[in-house]
């Protein structure tokens, strides 16, 4: 036979074998593209752990990642009405305020004298920048010193009561009612009955408060779906 026709024999088989593993080649591959686990298999290399996903801060979206100074002014509406708060923003607020204004008078009951604007308040979803116009902490501290002297001034207890209760009209929150109350005994600026703890009015209260946010916002899930 020929040797140019042996030659173009070998050629015609070698192309055909070599469109055959072409085509094998490109089954397999479009099979494990439908099957992305069975890549690591095949390469021996054990599947890469997706790190799990970081839940958004509820009150971070709640708030539009605002804090302090600049958080009070847009609940304030002070700041142009920019932004626009769900009520579940002003409860987790009202939540927050609440341990600043304790936390300043756990301060007052101390003795401290250099009361800041701000203060990170700890909360069960971590801690917050929280900030007060000085004008208010500036009353607060003054009748709060007044009752460390006299823990039945009823003035004072009422001055405090009345800051306070315009400072929620001012950030459009519920009326917090009185939030002291003078105490039957002498010395109960010692007890919870005058100046609770911050770190004491936490724990129960706040669960009690996140456990109402988190079953309002399940609510509004549902209805959403």
């Amino acid at each position: 036979m020929n040797v140019k026709v042996l030659l173009l024999i070998a050629a015609i088989l070698a192309l055909m074998f070599l469109v055959w593993v072409i085509y094998r080649i490109t089954e397999r591959l479009i099979s494990l593209e439908a099957k992305p686990d069975r890549i690591y298999q095949v390469i021996g290399y054990p599947k890469p752990q997706t790190p799990a996903s970081q839940p958004p801060s509820v009150s971070n979206d709640l708030f539009f990642g605002l804090t302090g100074e600049s958080l009070f002014n847009a609940l304030a509406d002070e700041d142009g009405g920019v932004h626009t708060f769900e009520e579940d923003a002003r409860k987790r607020y009202e939540l927050i305020l609440r341990k600043h204004i304790l936390f300043i008078l756990d301060q007052v009951r101390e003795g401290q004298s250099n009361i800041q604007s701000e203060a990170m308040i700890g909360t069960l979803r971590g801690e917050v920048l929280s900030w007060l116009p000085t004008d208010i902490i500036d009353l607060i501290v003054r009748d709060a010193r007044a009752l460390v002297s006299n823990p039945t001034n009823s003035i004072s207890i009422s001055n405090i009561n009345e800051t306070i209760s315009k400072l929620y009209e001012r950030l459009s929150l519920s009326p917090p009612g009185d939030f002291l109350s003078v105490g039957d005994e002498p010395n109960s600026l010692e007890s919870e009955q005058q100046f609770r703890s911050e770190q004491e009015v936490t724990i129960d209260e706040e669960f009690q408060s996140e456990q109402e946010l988190e079953s309002e916002e399940k609510d509004r899930e549902a209805i959403s779906v």
